[in-house]
C-alpha cells in the first residue's frame, strides 16, 4: 500500500522527478518541467494544496495531484472556482488505483471548503485521464465545455526600436488602477476568468491602448518560464517540415527561431486582453505589438489560449500560428445541473488556464 499527504516544500525534489517521468501526450508529446519549484506554478493560480502518494517500502513519491481555488466570475458574478490540475501517476504504479484514491482523498479535502463549480482543461490527445473524473466515488460529473484554439502566434521583425506610439506601458499608479478595473469590467462578461487584482498582474508586462483618456484596449504579457518550462520530445512530419523551412529561410530574411526536440519553447503569453465595443482594431494592434516584442526578445512564439466561442479569436484571423487543441470541462460541486447547463450553453470561457 502507499500513504498520501499533503505536499510541502520537502517534497519539492521528488515532485519534479514524478512530473518529468510523465510526459504529456498529444499532437506534440511535451515534458512540462517545472524546475526550480515545483509550487511555484500553483501559488501563482491561487490558494492551492497538492497531495502526494508515498510508497512507504522505499519512500519514493509515485502520485500527486493538485486543486487551486480562485475568485472569478460566473453569469457575471464573483465566485470561488477550483481549478484541477497535475494529476500523475508514477509509470511503474499505473495499474494500481493511486489515481482514484488521490481523487478520493482530494475530493473529502477540497469539500470542506464548500467548493462550487469546478473545471479541468485537457491536452488534445490526453482525454484518457478524464476517466477518473467520471468514476462516481471520486468528484461529480465533469461535462464537456467546448475547446480551447492553443494558438502558438509566430513573433514578427520590426523596426530596432518598437514604435510605442498609441501603446502605453503600465507602471505602478493610477494607470496601474484603470487596468485592474478595466480587465474586470471585460472578464464580468465571460465565465472562469479570474477576478484580477494587482498582485495577479505583478510578474506581467502590461500594455494599453488610450484614447480620449480612456483605455480601449490591453494586454498583459508574462514569460512562463520562472514556473513551468516545455520541453518538446516529438514532432509530427508536418512540423518537422516546418521547422526545417524556417530555419533554411531564416537564412536569407528574418525570422522567429521554432524550438528544436529536447529544447523548452520559449514562449511569451497573452495572460490578459480584452477592448472596448468597436475597438477590435486598437486590441490587434497590441497583440501584433506584442509579436514585435517577442521577436525583439528572442522568443519562438507568443502564446494565449481561447475559448472557440470567444468573438476575440477572428481578431486572430491572418496571424501565422501553429493551433493546438485543448478541452475544457466543468462541474458542480453543489450538483446544481442547471446552473452547469446554463453555463455550457450560454457562457464564454475566457482563456485556457492551464497555460500559466
Amino acid at each position: 500500500m502507499y500513504s498520501i499527504k499533503i505536499a510541502d516544500k520537502a517534497d519539492n525534489k521528488a515532485l519534479i522527478q514524478l512530473t518529468r517521468l510523465c510526459p504529456m501526450q498529444g499532437t506534440i508529446p511535451l515534458l512540462i518541467d517545472r524546475t526550480p519549484d515545483f509550487f511555484l506554478l500553483p501559488a501563482e493560480r491561487g490558494e492551492s494544496v497538492t497531495l502526494v502518494a508515498i510508497n512507504p517500502v522505499d519512500g519514493v513519491l509515485i502520485g500527486t495531484f493538485t486543486t487551486s481555488f480562485f475568485t472569478g466570475f460566473i453569469e457575471g458574478r464573483a465566485e470561488r472556482i477550483l481549478y484541477i490540475s497535475d494529476l500523475k501517476v508514477h509509470p511503474d504504479h499505473r495499474k494500481k488505483k493511486v489515481a482514484l484514491e488521490l481523487m478520493q482523498y482530494m475530493d473529502a479535502y477540497v469539500r470542506k471548503s464548500q467548493p462550487g463549480i469546478a473545471f479541468c482543461v485537457l491536452a488534445g490527445g490526453n482525454e484518457a485521464i478524464l476517466r477518473f473524473f467520471q468514476i462516481k466515488a471520486g468528484f461529480p460529473e465533469f461535462v464537456p465545455f467546448g475547446q480551447f484554439h492553443v494558438l502558438q502566434i509566430f513573433p514578427i521583425p520590426g523596426h530596432k526600436k518598437i514604435a510605442m506610439q498609441d501603446v502605453l506601458q503600465v507602471q505602478a499608479g493610477p494607470l496601474e488602477d484603470a487596468l485592474i478595473t478595466f480587465f474586470n469590467a471585460i472578464h464580468k462578461d465571460y465565465v472562469l476568468a479570474p477576478v484580477l487584482e494587482k498582485r495577479n498582474l505583478g510578474s506581467c508586462r502590461s500594455f494599453v491602448s488610450i484614447r480620449n483618456n480612456k483605455i480601449v484596449a490591453a494586454v498583459s504579457l508574462i514569460d512562463p518560464h520562472p514556473y513551468k518550462q516545455n520541453v518538446v520530445l516529438g514532432m509530427p512530419g508536418y512540423l518537422k517540415l516546418m521547422v526545417g523551412a524556417v530555419k533554411a529561410t531564416s537564412r536569407i530574411m528574418p525570422l522567429a527561431p521554432l524550438p528544436n526536440v529536447g529544447a523548452p519553447i520559449a514562449t511569451l503569453f497573452l495572460r490578459a486582453y480584452g477592448c472596448l465595443p468597436g475597438e477590435e482594431n486598437r486590441l490587434k494592434a497590441l497583440i501584433n505589438f506584442a509579436r514585435k516584442l517577442a521577436y525583439r526578445e528572442g522568443y519562438n512564439f507568443l502564446s494565449v489560449g481561447i475559448h472557440e466561442r470567444d468573438p476575440m479569436l477572428k481578431i486572430l484571423n491572418g496571424m501565422p500560428r501553429i493551433n493546438f487543441l485543448s478541452h475544457l470541462y466543468v462541474a458542480d460541486f453543489l450538483e446544481d445541473k442547471q446552473k452547469v447547463k446554463r453555463i455550457v450553453e450560454q457562457g464564454i470561457p475566457y482563456m485556457d488556464f492551464s497555460l500559466v
